[in-house]
């Protein structure tokens, strides 16, 4: 798995396998390590901004997760620090945005950074 700070990674498919139960509703998760933190977003099918069923739109969620590391420390950019944050997350959070399709949602996330594919 492949991180980098400031930089959304997607771990769909890892977060499906840690946390099930919290994460099957979801169609795209995605990390990103930050200063002290990371941010944590993911993307419902069908849901609106008020967590209402709305055919056709993709609602993105935000949360910035709270992690003591030092960045500078090469440990906080592994994946068994991801599996951590994933299992201890409380499906808070921060912020959301309802769209229009996965693509628009996705390129939101991306915010014009790009984001490592899961596969890397």
């Amino acid at each position: 798995m492949k991180l980098e700070f400031g930089k959304y990674t997607e771990v769909t498919t890892l977060a499906k396998k840690v946390n099930p139960s919290m994460f099957d509703i979801y169609e795209k998760v995605y990390i990103c390590p930050d200063t002290h933190n990371w941010w944590l977003s993911v993307i419902q099918k069908d849901i609106n901004a008020d967590y209402e069923h709305c055919e056709g739109s993709w609602l993105i969620e935000r949360d910035r997760i709270e992690y003591e590391r030092d960045r500078l420390n090469p440990m906080f950019l592994k994946e068994s620090v991801v599996k951590t944050v994933l299992e201890d997350w409380g499906g808070e959070c921060w912020d959301n945005l309802q769209t229009c399709s996965l693509e628009e949602a996705i390129e939101n996330i991306d915010g014009g950074f790009g984001i490592i594919a899961e596969s890397e």
